[in-house]
């Protein structure tokens, strides 16, 4: 070994990666600490399985058992360990790594220095300069050196083999020749060196390095040149006869010749499995390593020699021997040949069984989970390369064992191992349903995969625990409820975007493909006896059966997914996210299903009697059916309201789900179908179903007027926005902002604003005008004197108008004059300080007067424009500045009417006071924020807000009440008890909220927003009273950090440091959009909604992840 020589492979680097791997030595590498293992595997209950499982493993303490062989007859031999003696210290130097397995801790500057001393005078052995440093050397030529040397030399190339595992390690220990002479005496060497090398304190895990942080490894291309010489060493030797030896036995008379293991592999055998018992972990894993790289390739040659020598030869024996005249001579040669090869595949056998004794069976529970994942992945590569030996049960329940493993690496790496060997042994063998040994592994371990997908802290763990299921499933190993509790795993609480590559998003994949495997499983089912060419509509029979098994599959996992759920938490909203999001995800399965379920959504027939699922064996078995398999036997059709829902949701998802993986041929192919559909849809469908609506509203959204154009569909696209301008007109509209309805029409009115349409624009302006006369009309007509009708009126007048105009006001102008708004509160407003112990509470929780706010506002945003628009000084408007201060003046009434009259129950009197309070706050506020904001050259305006028109708040026993209210409701809601004021009244620990509206979240928004318009108030010097502004603070430690964040004032500084790295200002959510002034809206807006600060700190609903009931009923009590 004079030389290196270069090999013919040179790895290719980027000089993207040179340069990001260059730096100083000192930035390549860091020390760790020796790490040695009193024990070095891990006990649990695997002993119990193994004695249980009747298999003979092989688990003893022997180390081996050597194998020979005759011609004849093959037969095992015994071999012994030759010599012993001390080690040498030595000095090595290396890069460290930050892993387990590389050590922790660097140690103290004492031991570093002296580690320090130890290497400056330290020369690795040639193996480690090799390999440690050359990226292009003849690995091959360099392990024929070292087999030429062993020839010439056995202690001398044991020496350097050793050294080479001490040196991967970083150990400062090297050994003589002396030390490897005798085998006997190997575990005794092996305890000094490990002493020694426990001594030194710190080391540098070279090997391990190079493959896990090879960028900062010194020495990069270590652990490849490893891998590959360890790989080279058993191919040369198998190619050189040193894998085994030929000896003549005398024993039974007739000299007979014996192949058994050679000295080479009885050597390698005993140095690497002493070393993969000791206590120091890097010298375990080392040695560990390089016997499975060994096994690997001698079940390589193994199966080589049997496909391309014995098996050969065997055929041209048959064909000799079935000759009129076989030659004698021909036949003795190659019966003595395949004598000879069948010997050495007994010794190759001999030492395979050999390492999975010796090393296998105890390092496969470790107590280091990197030796435990190399064990998993290196039993794959042998099951792999040898079935035929491997793929049984005697193996195959190490993955099984380590399925339970305190690890997550380790579990994780199991999964993956377990569907690629799937994958693999499928592909070899094309059919395993029949296996025996799959069959009984999955039976005794199927459970537990199960158990890992639905319940594993780590959600990666979960994914491939998934993808293992995806590729049994295929085989019938699954029950139905078992993959029910798999196909429940699509819905998550948490919005998951379908384009994301975040770990939640690959497992909703992961399970979406496992969903699409057992949907098509179930429609050759289905159609078996059925006429493939009958037709429901326009669509054929199979493809009805592909949408309905789909749906119904995807309702039962739902109904499962929630079956463990408080009823009151399970809402039409909640059920239409879980149902729209696992659309989504399926969507790259069942997106070809979009049009056949447009098809059907407008089918105006009966479906008849094709529901059923045709198969005389499952009927005969009925009553041994579980309550999933039967009724998984039907295709869901949506053949009534309900189930009507469900596929409009699905379908939404699948096209929102299209739209979202930016395919564009899905994309277009998507847009095509449901631009063609939609107007039949809108046209057929129940409109008054409020989840059908909305959904239809956001596959229509989902379009640019552009693509109706590319497809020609621009007129459909005028008639469809007709409908909804229709409905709008027709339908109610509820003062809550989750509701379906307001949402709906809040987005179609803002995607209305990038139409830029004229057409589009004039409809809504005409029903906005439209509205505002049949209003003036209906409070002309509307009479409160009868309570009885009280109710009847109010819900109309606020459901049919006044909230109708707010969701206008945030995109167009809304104004009145002074006399309308005095027949507002001569009808309205006045009247209801006296019905209120009359008004149920359905009238009571829609009352709302944000239109009030939301005047004040477009007339301030008016004359901000004028302002902007002119360079002189403007005269005071005094009509509007009247318009102001009247509706000030009312509420400010209202509400003192309130306290001083009101002598009914509590909480209906801040049913009303709330509202009116809040209205009121919003509007001082923005008049406020308006009066701050006027430019120098409005003084006039500035002199009339001062003189004639001073803002002012003269209710603050209205706001302590409102405060009180909010606290009192939020703090019932999440069970804290309250400190009280002495002079607060008792009956506000009786409060608590109505049945819809008892979500703790919502109550704490409603009070965190409130406590905001405070503390705006008490900034611009509004509200100048301490008692309400210490009452605040009172209970801010039992309120939660966000509240206690507003009270502290620290939500205002966050929020100030947010808006400086804003690049632009957050538009308003009560004014018109106004593009020349950016700031207008800001400045004016009342705090009605969370800011984006609070959206933040605030806690998410539904956070956990149960599995919960369903009655697969979506939205059917909200289609009134």
């Amino acid at each position: 070994m004079s030389e290196v020589r270069r090999s013919r492979r040179i790895r290719e680097k980027s000089s993207r990666d040179d340069e990001h791997e260059q730096g100083s030595p000192e930035a390549d590498h860091s020390t760790a600490l020796v790490q040695a293992d009193e024990q070095t595997y891990v006990e649990g209950d695997e002993q119990s399985e193994e004695e249980s499982s009747g298999e003979e493993d092989g688990n003893s303490d022997e180390d081996y058992e050597e194998a020979r062989a005759k011609k004849r007859r093959p037969r095992s031999g015994g071999g012994s360990r030759p010599g012993s003696g001390g080690a040498k210290r030595a000095r090595t130097g290396a890069g460290g790594a930050r892993s387990r397995m590389a050590g922790v801790g660097a140690g103290t500057k004492k031991e570093q220095d002296e580690y320090l001393a130890l290497q400056e005078d330290f020369e690795p052995c040639r193996l480690f300069r090799i390999f440690s440093t050359e990226e292009d050397v003849s690995v091959e030529d360099i392990a024929s050196d070292w087999l030429e040397e062993y020839n010439a030399s056995r202690t001398g190339a044991l020496k350097e083999f050793v050294n080479f595992l001490l040196n991967c390690c970083g150990s400062l220990v090297q050994v003589a020749e002396h030390d490897v002479l005798n085998n006997d005496s190997s575990n005794e060497t092996v305890g000094e060196v490990q002493m020694l090398f426990q001594d030194q304190k710190i080391h540098e895990f070279h090997l391990y390095i190079s493959k896990t942080q090879k960028k900062r490894s010194k020495y990069k291309p270590l652990y490849e040149n490893f891998v590959e010489f360890m790989t080279k060493l058993i191919e040369l030797a198998s190619d050189k006869d040193m894998i085994y030896v030929e000896k003549t036995d005398e024993g039974d008379g007739d000299p007979q010749t014996v192949i058994e293991t050679g000295p080479l592999m009885l050597d390698l055998f005993t140095w690497l499995s002493s070393f993969s018992v000791c206590k120091i972990r890097c010298l375990r894993y080392v040695a560990t390593l390089a016997m499975y790289l060994f096994q690997d390739q001698l079940t390589h040659l193994v199966v080589e020699m049997d496909t391309q020598s014995l098996l050969k030869l065997r055929k041209q024996l048959a064909m000799e021997q079935k000759k009129k005249r076989p030659s004698a001579k021909a036949v003795h040669k190659l019966e003595s040949t395949i004598a000879d090869i069948q010997g050495t595949r007994t010794v190759l056998e001999s030492n395979i069984e050999n390492i999975i004794k010796l090393c296998f069976v105890h390092r496969f529970k470790d107590v280091d989970e990197t030796i435990r994942s190399e064990s998993v992945l290196h039993l794959a590569k042998w099951l792999e390369n040898y079935p035929e030996h491997f793929f049984k049960a005697t193996y195959l329940k190490y993955f099984g064992w380590l399925l339970s493993d305190t690890s997550s690496t380790v579990r994780l790496q199991v999964l993956k191992t377990l569907s690629d060997l799937v994958k693999f042994i499928n592909k070899q063998f094309h059919n395993m349903t029949d296996d025996s040994s799959l069959r009984q592994f999955f039976e005794r371990f199927k459970h537990r995969v199960l158990e890992l997908a639905l319940k594993d802290v780590d959600l990666q763990v979960r994914l491939a625990a998934v993808q293992v299921l995806v590729e049994i499933n295929k085989f019938r190993y699954l029950e139905d409820s078992e993959i029910l509790s798999i196909t429940s795993l699509i819905f998550s609480e948490h919005e998951v975007k379908v384009s994301s590559s975040a770990k939640n998003a690959k497992f909703l994949s992961a399970v979406s493909k496992f969903f699409s495997h057992v949907e098509k499983a179930q429609v050759p089912e289905f159609m078996e006896g059925k006429d493939p060419k009958k037709k429901i509509g326009d669509v054929k029979l199979g493809t009805v059966a592909e949408v309905g098994i789909l749906m119904r599959f995807l309702i039962k996992s739902l109904s499962l997914y929630l079956n463990e759920q408080d009823p009151l938490e399970q809402t039409t909203e909640r059920k239409v996210h879980l149902l729209f999001q696992a659309a989504e995800f399926l969507q790259p399965y069942f997106g070809h299903l979009i049009k056949p379920i447009c098809q059907l959504l407008r089918f105006q027939g009966e479906f008849g009697d094709i529901l059923e699922l045709n198969s005389t064996e499952e009927d005969s078995d009925a009553e041994e059916q579980d309550e999933y398999s039967m009724e998984l036997n039907k295709l869901l059709v949506p053949d009534n309201e309900n189930t009507v829902i469900q596929y409009v949701t699905v379908l939404s998802g699948l096209c929102h789900g299209a739209v979202a993986i930016k395919q564009h041929n899905s994309k277009a192919e998507t847009a095509e179908t449901a631009i063609g559909y939609l107007l039949e849809l809108f046209g057929h469908l129940n409109l008054d179903s409020p989840v059908i609506f909305d959904q239809l509203l956001k596959i229509f959204q989902l379009f640019r007027y552009e693509d109706w154009i590319t497809y020609g569909r621009e007129g459909l696209f005028q008639q469809i926005f007709e409908i909804v301008v229709k409905k709008f007109k027709d339908m109610a509209i509820y003062t809550d902002p989750d509701d379906i309805r307001r949402q709906a029409f809040t987005d179609i009115l803002q995607y209305t604003q990038t139409l830029s349409s004229k057409n589009i624009e004039d409809l809504w302006k005409n029903q906005l005008a439209e509205i505002k006369i049949a209003l003036y009309k209906y409070l002309h007509q509307m009479d409160l004197s009868d309570p009885n009708k009280a109710d009847e009126q109010l819900q109309t007048l606020q459901l049919m108008y006044l909230n109708k105009l707010v969701l206008f006001g945030k995109y167009y102008r809304v104004d009145f004059d002074t006399d309308f708004l005095e027949i507002f509160f001569t009808k309205y407003m006045n009247p209801l300080m006296l019905l209120s112990s009359e008004l149920n509470d359905t009238t009571l929780g829609i009352l709302d007067f944000k239109i009030l706010t939301q005047v004040t506002t477009w007339n301030l945003q008016t004359w901000y424009q004028i302002f902007e628009d002119t360079n002189t000084p403007t005269p005071v408007s005094k009509p509007m500045l009247e318009l102001n201060k009247f509706i000030i003046d009312q509420l400010s009434i209202t509400l003192i009417t309130l306290q001083r009259e009101y002598s009914g129950e509590l909480y209906r009197k801040l049913a009303i006071e709330h509202p009116v309070c809040v209205t009121l706050l919003d509007t001082v506020t923005a008049i406020k924020l308006f009066t701050l904001n006027l430019p120098e050259k409005e003084a006039e305006w500035k002199l009339a807000f001062k003189r004639d028109y001073p803002i002012y708040i003269d209710c603050p026993e209205a706001i302590m009440e409102v405060l009180l209210y909010l606290e009192a409701l939020y703090a019932n809601a999440i069970g804290v008890t309250l400190e009280r004021g002495d002079e607060e009244a008792v009956d506000f620990n009786d409060l608590s909220p109505r049945e819809d509206k008892a979500d703790a979240i919502k109550l704490e928004k409603e009070l965190c927003v409130f406590a905001l318009k405070l503390r705006s108030l008490f900034k611009l010097g509004l509200l100048n009273q301490p008692h309400i502004e210490e009452r605040l603070g009172l209970n801010r430690e039992v309120l939660g950090s966000l509240f206690q964040s507003i009270v502290d004032d620290s939500i205002f500084s966050e929020a100030e440091e947010l808006k400086v790295r804003k690049s632009s200002p957050p538009a308003s959510s009560s004014t018109a959009p106004h593009t020349g002034r950016p700031h207008t809206q800001e400045e004016l807006e009342p705090i009605e909604e969370f800011s984006l600060e609070e959206t933040i700190r605030r806690p998410l609903p539904l956070q956990e992840d149960p599995i919960e009931e369903e009655d697969e009923d979506l939205g059917e009590d909200d289609t009134h």
